[in-house]
């Protein structure tokens, strides 16, 4: 934002170091509400928890583009700019729940837990209370970055802002470390073809790593952005933040629907009594874990269907 001590600091437009566009507003306020009532009607159909995170950060970003757009025409509006500061900041974290919530139903589903770090709740629940705690830390800094008393305060203000960007990186960094330890196991004991086919997990699997990719491009940009100050570019130019925010934010939230797609719900009996029909020759690549027990009979022909327990 644009500062008190700033010699180019202009009354008429107190808060931006550029005049904001208010088309590119508009657009991105529809761009949201879209995306935001497509998840609507999807946890309407399909019940899927991981759609509130991305209804309640889709909505954060609407109301804050509705807020940015009331900015483009009332420049020295500090609660259209306060609104509009915390909820963009703020809103891509409450979607980076979405991501941790069906990771830890995908793990579930898939009935080989023993193949994760964590329990699938503890993951969820670790990653989920550290996004909030680093949104805390967020909200604040941008709370005392809108009215500060002098220029330390500025700095002090960034650099709590960055704090809490930097526990958002490491965050997802975690995420990367479960998520690819669970998945390298599971392809190491060649039982990702165990998995019942509506889950996914492939598609899954990728869909996850390329959401926390966005996720981690648009705090990585915050990050610069808060670290530069009002002098760096990423504050002297609005296109950065369209391109690395809202674009990484919205292709997110395009990813997140395929999820609803994969069938997460966890059978009665988890890791016991699982029947799976697969072919004799696929069970010589499964452990003996995995393959704990053969039930059915058969006439020693190799690819003749069996049924196993797991």
């Amino acid at each position: 934002m644009a500062s008190y001590f700033d010699p180019f600091f202009s009354y008429a437009n107190p808060f931006f170091n550029y005049t904001p566009s208010s088309p590119a507003a508009i657009a991105l306020t529809v761009v949201f509400f879209t995306l935001t009532s497509l998840h609507i009607a999807l946890l309407t159909y399909t019940k899927r928890l991981f759609a509130v995170p991305f209804i309640l950060g889709g909505a954060a970003e609407f109301a804050g583009y509705i807020a940015r757009t009331v900015s483009c025409y009332d420049l020295d509006n500090l609660h259209s700019y306060t609104a509009q500061s915390v909820t963009i900041l703020c809103a891509p974290i409450v979607l980076n729940g979405a991501i941790h919530i069906f990771f830890g139903q995908v793990i579930a589903a898939s009935t080989f837990n023993r193949y994760s770090i964590l329990r699938p709740i503890f993951i969820s629940n670790i990653l989920c209370w550290a996004d909030a705690f680093g949104m805390l830390f967020q909200v604040w800094g941008t709370i005392k970055l809108i009215d500060p008393d002098d220029e330390d305060e500025i700095r002090w203000s960034n650099n709590i802002i960055c704090g809490g960007l930097a526990l958002q990186v490491a965050v997802t960094v975690v995420f990367f470390v479960f998520a690819t330890v669970f998945h390298s196991r599971m392809k190491k004991h060649n039982v990702i073809s165990l998995t019942k086919p509506r889950l996914r997990f492939s598609l899954s699997m990728y869909t996850m790593y390329l959401a926390s990719i966005l996720t981690l491009i648009r705090t990585i940009f915050r990050m610069i952005q808060y670290a530069q100050g009002d002098p760096g570019y990423f504050m002297q130019h609005e296109w950065p933040a369209f391109a690395f925010d809202a674009g990484c934010m919205g292709l997110l939230m395009c990813i997140g629907i395929l999820w609803y797609g994969a069938d997460t719900d966890v059978p009665e009996e988890p890791n016991t009594e699982r029947q799976l029909d697969v072919p004799l020759d696929r069970l010589a690549s499964v452990s003996h874990a995995d393959a704990v027990q053969i039930k059915s009979k058969f006439d020693g022909r190799i690819g003749q269907r069996t049924v196993i327990t797991v």
